[in-house]
């Protein structure tokens, strides 16, 4: 007596999966990424071919509360770049979208904060009291600017969750927040590389104020710097918090486990050692790991920061058997 009800199931599984579609659009095309978004539903994918993508509907991108994917389609940040030109942010989410809204393996590059929000020079979360929390993954920030939250500004109780993103020179121009700003929200980090942002107030990596709570989790914080001494990695105020967990901050010119990161050092797995970057060996991807990196593998963490490791010595048979392993060792998606 169950077959029937069962087979009514999949086929209800099987209709709601078909009505789902995927968009596949490319640099040129005239209605943009923002026409994409505009024509899909709940449940639909987006996906970006190579290449670079300018132009009015290809920023200040609105997912206008809906639960879709926007992803490169061939899951290589740097060859699919939404370049705002310095006209704008990259995206906003302020329409209560969740998890389900899901953008993923795309380079936003060159955003400003807009003259009417001058914050989250890439992504704004949170406007005008709504909130959002949507997932950001595998994606880079780079050279962004606003006057708070160079890459990424978070308001109005968000809690959107970044991970496995690389921010570089990202730049907070009168405020604080290099790579992110939270004023009020829980976001969360993990796997994260933050590296060489900037913030004139404080905070060159991130910023927490107005009693927001920001989890940083198998991230690595490393050269970032700020106006305001004693902040370059990090800066709160107002009650904000910033809890960090098998993290290493490195590297910064006033100090690495202080301020309010003070007292979290050699804690929780967390340290303080140069994660030695690939940089010149992998230069399309250079915050990859030297094989001899101390967060190619962290007792009881695993690996951190975005990328994985991609450098070192060729194995030869006096390399023993873990460092053989790292040569190989793919990033891991989920937390170990």
């Amino acid at each position: 007596m169950r077959y029937p009800a069962m087979l009514l199931a999949c086929a209800l599984v099987a209709a709601c999966s078909a009505s789902a579609e995927t968009f596949i659009i490319g640099p040129t095309d005239p209605a943009g990424i923002q026409g994409a978004i505009d024509a899909a539903e709940s449940g639909d994918t987006i996906e970006l071919l190579d290449g670079t993508y300018q132009g009015e509907n290809n920023r200040e991108l609105d997912f206008g509360g809906k639960a879709i994917t926007l992803r490169s389609k061939n899951r290589v940040p740097r060859n699919c770049i939404l370049d705002c030109e310095g006209l704008g942010r990259a995206l906003l989410f302020h329409s209560g979208e969740g998890a389900d809204a899901l953008v993923s393996g795309l380079t936003l590059r060159n955003g400003l904060g807009s003259a009417s929000e001058d914050a989250g020079g890439a992504i704004l979360i949170g406007l005008s009291g709504n909130a959002a929390s949507p997932m950001i993954e595998e994606c880079i920030f780079e050279g962004n600017t606003a006057l708070s939250g160079g890459a990424v500004y978070v308001t109005d109780g968000s809690a959107p969750t970044l991970r496995g993103c690389v921010f570089v020179a990202n730049t907070a121009s009168g405020g604080r927040g290099g790579g992110l700003a939270c004023a009020d929200g829980t976001p969360s980090f993990e796997h994260c590389t933050l590296v060489g942002n900037h913030a004139v107030l404080g905070g060159g990596g991130l910023s927490a104020g107005g009693g927001s709570q920001v989890e940083v989790n198998r991230s690595i914080l490393y050269g970032n710097s700020s106006d305001a001494a004693g902040s370059g990695a990090a800066y709160c105020h107002d009650g904000g918090a910033i809890a960090l967990a098998c993290s290493d901050v490195c590297g910064h010119a006033d100090g690495d486990w202080v301020g309010c990161l003070s007292g979290q050092a050699d804690t929780n797995g967390n340290l303080s050692f140069d994660p030695i970057f690939c940089l010149e060996f992998c230069p399309d991807d250079p915050y990859t790991l030297h094989i001899e990196s101390p967060c190619a593998d962290v007792f009881g963490c695993g690996l951190l920061g975005a990328r994985p490791v991609s450098c070192g010595p060729v194995p030869d048979e006096g390399m023993s058997w873990g460092a053989t392993k790292h040569q190989f060792r793919p990033r891991p998606d989920e937390d170990q």
